[in-house]
């Protein structure tokens, strides 16, 4: 019987954490960044970007699913989290991992 318990308990504590390691790695190494999005250059190159608050525009490389909802609220607040800002020729581009809208 006690043994029975001790092998639950033992699982249960592998268990959390395993779960309790796995869910931090997902935060480790990003940033995040609020701005307002919108569409830069010309049809057919018209790209997402973040504009931040002290004037800085950022392009945004994210999935397809992101890139829509953020095509759809253009002009509006977001705050991206995201994990490198890279220097590309034509400015900075950062690669999204959640974009969530800003709520006043």
């Amino acid at each position: 019987m006690i043994d029975r318990w001790l092998y639950s308990v033992g699982l249960c504590v592998i268990v959390v954490f395993v779960s309790l390691n796995c869910s931090s790695k997902g935060e480790e190494g990003t940033h995040r960044m609020a701005g307002t999005v919108q569409m830069v250059g010309n049809e057919p190159f018209a790209r997402l970007a973040l504009q931040t608050d002290d004037g800085q525009s950022y392009y945004l490389q994210c999935d397809s699913m992101t890139t829509q909802t953020l095509r759809q609220n253009q002009g509006k607040r977001f705050t991206v989290v995201y994990r490198a800002i890279e220097d590309l020729p034509d400015g900075k581009q950062m690669t999204v991992l959640k974009a969530d809208p800003v709520t006043q």
